[in-house]
């Protein structure tokens, strides 16, 4: 399957939840639905959707379920991008999901299983593995609600591949707050993670807290975290050591003008030689060196 180009057609809705760390809601309000002068909501018809080249990167970042009628972004109705929505994607080419824990529902993992356009990767922000700090970022979600959904997607998706969101050092985060983040991350086993460094947002209540850590202790707990999430995700990427993957190349890499960059579809970058009259195309790649975050090998 050939495409001009290769892109994403990224389907998100703003964050909703006044999440004591993000300055976006507090900033902005409450968001409305995405309506113009006319007051007509603004629809992506499946028909016109079926025409966007290459890969679909379906984004549920944050509470589709908190959009009103009319809803911005939708295909029918009120919601975004729900369970229904994701029985339409079949028209498109490949796509990966990103969805908050509470908006993570039965039927969304359902539907997810039964449409083969969307791929076996989920990202699946945690933020932090301890319930008093989850409480503190007004997550609405508990580590036991967070390793059901987990428990439920591997059980559905065996082959899924998990990323996540980590934050350390969180107003009031104490050593015992973050081993439990360590332990989250030890017994899910991501596949990668984007790990930050709290940092003050002027206008949110975690700016306000007492108890904000100094910034040597939360430098040595990233330092912890990165240590053992990279540990986690060279070992998972040894396992595709020797096999043969289908990948979307996505462009030239930004490293190395000699390589192409590609997706597989549990999101693992792939780095291998190439020209690029195939960017766009599906192809095969026989890994034969696995890393901690991109894996590189050669086209068959």
């Amino acid at each position: 399957m050939r495409y001009d180009r290769p892109m994403r057609l990224h389907a998100s809705a703003a964050i909703m939840l006044a999440l004591g760390v993000c300055a976006t809601t507090h900033a902005r309000g409450q968001a409305d639905s995405n309506v113009g002068a006319s007051s007509q909501p603004v629809i992506l018809a499946p028909s016109a959707i079926a025409k966007v080249p290459a890969r679909l990167h379906a984004e549920l970042a944050a509470q589709p379920p908190s959009f009103g009628v009319p809803s911005a972004w939708h295909l029918h109705g009120p919601g975004v991008l729900d369970a229904v929505m994701l029985t339409r994607i079949q028209q498109l080419t490949h796509g990966v999901m990103q969805v908050t824990p509470k908006d993570l529902s039965p039927d969304l993992i359902d539907a997810m299983t039964e449409c083969e356009k969307v791929c076996e990767h989920i990202h699946l922000p945690l933020q932090a593995g301890s319930n008093e700090i989850l409480r503190k970022m007004n997550r609405q979600y508990t580590r036991e609600d967070y390793l059901k959904l987990v428990d439920r997607l591997r059980q559905r998706i065996p082959d899924i591949a998990i990323s996540t969101d980590l934050i350390v050092g969180f107003p009031g985060e104490t050593e015992e707050d973050f081993q439990d983040t360590l332990d989250m991350v030890e017994k899910i086993q991501y596949d990668s993670a984007f790990t930050f460094i709290y940092s003050p947002r002027r206008g949110t209540p975690a700016a306000r807290m007492q108890e904000q850590l100094d910034e040597d202790v939360k430098k040595e707990r990233l330092n912890r975290l990165i240590e053992l999430q990279n540990d986690i995700s060279k070992s998972k990427n040894q396992q595709y050591m020797g096999k043969v993957v289908e990948v979307l190349v996505e462009g030239i890499s930004k490293n190395n003008p000699k390589m192409l960059s590609s997706r597989t579809r549990t999101n693992k970058l792939v780095h291998f030689e190439g020209g690029s009259e195939i960017i766009g195309e599906f192809v095969k790649v026989k890994i034969t060196e696995p890393k901690a975050w991109t894996l590189e090998g050669y086209m068959i």
